[in-house]
């Protein structure tokens, strides 16, 4: 949802954005793919409650739309899942989320209208947001460069951070304020 929140704050602020990322994002526009029937009905299951319960969900949510080209790190999604619990624990955000998701509707057209220099990060194998949303968010926003990811789903590996940052940090920099 933050390629999403992203795309929005460019659209709607465009003065105010110097550059924009879209990560693991979609356009919205109907006839895209949707997401794997998998990982489609693991974010739709009755959120846990406890603890161990969302630990365990937040394992099994991350097997199925992560990264099947990376090593699965189950003791750093453990301890992600384990602070985030204890931080704020909240299962009906998932729901907004989604519903938030669904209502936003296409932004096809807006981005067809933008001049953020903007970057599209997206990995080849995403079983939640498939390629071809980010291949669609590359083609309808004019002059925006793209960056596709074999093996990667719908997370970021530990083993593409400096491959990711670089590309970022690399994107702001070729646009300095002017």
């Amino acid at each position: 949802m933050g390629g999403m929140i992203a795309q929005e704050l460019a659209i709607g602020f465009g003065d105010r954005v110097r550059t924009l990322t879209s990560i693991m994002s979609s356009t919205s526009e109907p006839g895209l793919p949707p997401p794997q029937p998998e990982a489609l009905q693991i974010l739709l299951g009755a959120p846990a409650t406890t603890r161990e319960a969302v630990v365990e969900n937040s394992l099994r949510t991350w097997k199925v739309i992560g990264s099947p080209g990376f090593p699965f790190d189950e003791a750093r999604i453990r301890a992600r899942a384990e602070v985030s619990f204890d931080r704020c624990h909240h299962p009906a955000g998932i729901g907004r989320q989604l519903v938030a998701v669904t209502a936003s509707g296409s932004r096809r057209e807006a981005l067809e209208k933008l001049s953020t220099p903007t970057l599209v990060i997206h990995g080849e194998d995403d079983p939640l947001v498939p390629v071809e949303c980010g291949r669609a968010t590359l083609e309808a926003v004019p002059g925006a460069q793209g960056l596709f990811i074999p093996g990667m789903g719908h997370d970021m590996p530990v083993e593409l951070y400096e491959t990711l940052t670089d590309a970022i940090a690399g994107h702001a920099a070729a646009h300095p304020i002017r």
